[in-house]
């Protein structure tokens, strides 16, 4: 199986930028941290793939890989690298397999299934069944979060790896969901001290420069979000 190198940086390509916060934390401290990561020699604009799309969610929600070397798919053989991810992310049922016993970790990863996994890590999967499920209940949840914003994608169209960066750069911030449970019923609480950020690294917000690893120099959007096309060279955006 095709797996690019974990390297360095991710999410400090999207710099979130808190005015009055007393607990933002740079760029620099988000790496020692494990908030950001990234791909050595990613092509912004190439689809993002099953496989890679469950390490980037393990690492995302700060959850260990733990699922072991052992496959239980017919497309992955045993001892794969990127087995570990793949199968911890199903267990937590952040991503689903596919029939008859496949994962399919070299296919494509769309909007619709983002939804759902970045919901289910934020704790809105429950929220989102009862709205409806997959895949409209999960679109319908998120559109009332800032995840996609900045996207301009349908629901079934490919996600690459900017468009995945960019909703966990807006996803790092969003307030997580917890279940609150009384007299036999579910319901759902948004909680808005607390989001992947605040619960996992202690911070609000990632600010700072950005440092990049073989990618060019250029404009990835209107935002005004920069790449360096030297070896570890730090820039602004």
């Amino acid at each position: 199986m095709k797996k690019k190198r974990i390297i360095s940086i991710i999410l400090s390509l999207i710099t979130m930028f808190s005015a009055f916060s007393a607990y933002a934390i740079s760029d620099s401290e988000a790496l020692d941290r494990g908030i950001s990561y990234g791909w050595a020699e990613y092509d912004h604009d190439e689809s993002i793939t099953r496989a890679e799309f469950a390490e980037m969610m393990l690492r995302f929600a700060v959850i260990p890989a733990t699922g072991g070397s052992t496959s239980s798919f017919e497309d992955i053989p045993n001892g794969d690298e990127s087995l570990s991810y793949i199968n911890t992310a199903v267990d937590q049922k952040i991503i689903l397999p596919y029939l008859n016993n496949r994962f399919d970790p070299e296919g494509v990863v769309t909007k619709q299934q983002v939804a759902r996994a970045v919901l289910t890590v934020l704790g809105y999967g429950g929220w989102a069944e009862s709205a409806g499920g997959y895949p409209n209940g999960y679109i319908k949840t998120a559109a009332g979060t800032a995840m996609f914003d900045g996207i301009k994608k349908g629901e079934t169209d490919v996600m690459t790896y900017s468009d995945v960066i960019r909703v966990l750069a807006n996803s790092s911030t969003i307030p997580l969901c917890e279940p609150v449970y009384q007299n036999g019923y579910i319901d759902y609480d948004v909680n808005e001290d607390k989001t992947i950020l605040s619960e996992n690294h202690e911070a609000s917000s990632i600010k700072g420069t950005i440092i990049a690893y073989y990618i060019n120099y250029r404009s990835l959007c209107d935002e005004g979000l920069y790449y360096c096309e030297y070896k570890y060279r730090t820039c602004s955006a």
